[in-house]
């Protein structure tokens, strides 16, 4: 019994284990689907803050535009408006270049390479971009690249058109504003994603073949998963990716919370076993005896069906017995005498079954044993007869004494047929031959025979 409990307790341990496994998993994975929605939601915002920075330089472009409008394309007192650009720091330079060609540039010190540089021709990197700002008339950005006067940046290029003293709408020329690079991004962005410890990849989209390069990044882990998120900047498509230096998934919350659930479905298998025990302790007890300690009536039924539904035995015996003139003993002897007549014959019954014999006391003077066997049915005989043969004797209290012995009924197991009842009642009609045949006597039960 206390290994089935034993193996109850584990199975359950185990199922506790697999349920706490689910849930933990399903919670890990919710932990990991939130970090991801978190990390989503902060390339957003600094993608956002990316496209403000941009529209800030595209703000400056059409104030210096208005500037050449407003001044018919004289651009002498362009220092003010100039200056007004250049306080943000993260523009490099500013350049006009009427008709395409750059002959203002503001500061002019250290960029004087780019003076005379035509911005529709080849020798320019970035002509196609300055050509398509001409022809869509909108704000264009190129880059990055590497200046002629040195260092990395993106521009952007701004057509100016005006109607002449005759009303004739003509093609002035270009404005240009440099911005330094990756300044304008990292400065912004890319380092507070790297001071909220995330790795992160900064890419732009390539508008011959369609692929993202790498324009910065911060990466400590290369194998990770990185989560994307693509945004445009006017004519600019970039791919912002990160990933938490640690990683999406809190290997620290996930081992002690794979702990608690390992312990818990331990404490649970366990308490389930305790309890499990306790209630077949209260049942064992429930189906003792008080007075001999063998099981009761309520006690052996339970253990014989018991034994017969795990059918681990071929043959099977049900032996019943009453103590013949035990009336006799309580009306001569008493009550307490009799009482040790039953303690008695518990003790005799005691030695000569085995341990795995299911013996119990059913009321009054009558006993029951019910084993198994994988000898001939003469096994069952000899042992019914030993028993008769050890019951019989005289009982005394010093000045009088009854003779007792038993009578003896004896039925057999046949497998899949019988449970507890059907069996008695075949033994309690073989014991009831046995009284009317003169007592102290076995009797086998015949099929057919009738009490």
């Amino acid at each position: 019994m206390n290994r089935k409990i034993l193996r109850n307790g584990v199975f359950i341990a185990i199922v506790a284990l697999a349920v706490s496994a689910t849930l933990l998993f399903n919670f890990l994975l919710a932990d990991m689907e939130k970090r991801e929605s978190e990390t989503a939601v902060l390339l957003q915002n600094q993608a956002s803050v990316i496209q403000k920075n941009f529209s800030t330089i595209v703000e400056q472009a059409y104030a210096l535009r208005a500037f050449i409008i407003g001044s018919n394309g004289d651009y002498k007192n362009l220092d003010s408006v100039a200056d007004y650009i250049l306080k943000y720091s993260d523009i490099r330079n500013v350049l006009l270049a009427p008709n395409s060609v750059v002959n203002k540039v503001l500061p002019p010190e250290g960029n004087e390479a780019v003076l005379g540089l035509d911005l529709t021709s080849e020798q320019n990197k970035s002509y196609k971009d300055a050509i398509e700002a001409i022809e869509s008339r909108k704000p264009i950005f190129s880059g990055p690249y590497t200046l002629i006067q040195g260092g990395e940046a993106i521009s952007l290029r701004f057509a100016i058109f005006f109607n002449d003293s005759l009303g004739v709408e003509k093609y002035w020329g270009l404005t240009s504003i440099t911005v330094n690079f990756p300044e304008v991004i990292g400065n912004l962005a890319t380092n507070f994603i790297v001071d909220s410890g995330y790795d992160y990849i900064l890419s732009k989209k390539d508008g011959q073949s369609g692929l993202y390069k790498e324009i910065s990044s911060h990466v400590e882990t290369p194998d990770a998963h990185f989560i994307p998120y693509d945004f445009s900047v006017y004519n600019l498509d970039f791919r912002f990716e990160a990933t938490p230096q640690k990683g999406f998934l809190d290997w620290k919350k996930a081992l002690i919370l794979g702990t608690m659930a390992i312990f818990l479905s331990i404490t649970l298998g366990a308490i389930a076993s305790a309890l499990s025990l306790f209630i077949n302790n209260l049942a064992e007890k429930a189906g003792r005896d008080v007075l001999t300690g063998l099981l009761n009536r309520e006690g052996g039924v339970r253990h014989i069906n018991n034994r017969i539904r795990e059918s681990e035995f071929s043959k099977g015996a049900f032996i019943l017995l009453d103590v013949d003139n035990f009336k006799s003993v309580n009306d001569t002897l008493g009550h307490p005498k009799g009482d040790e007549v039953l303690i008695e014959t518990a003790t005799i019954l005691k030695g000569l079954c085995r341990s795995m014999d299911i013996l119990c006391r059913l009321g009054g003077d009558e006993f029951l044993i019910f084993f198994s066997y994988d000898k001939d049915s003469d096994f069952a005989l000899k042992k019914a007869e030993s028993i008769r043969q050890a019951l019989e004797r005289t009982v005394t209290d010093g000045s009088k004494s009854v003779d007792i012995s038993s009578s003896i009924g004896i039925s057999f197991f046949l497998e899949g047929q019988k449970n507890f009842e059907k069996l008695y009642k075949e033994a309690d009609i073989a014991l009831y031959e046995s009284k009317e045949r003169g007592k102290n006597t076995v009797t086998v039960y015949e099929q057919g025979a009738q009490a």
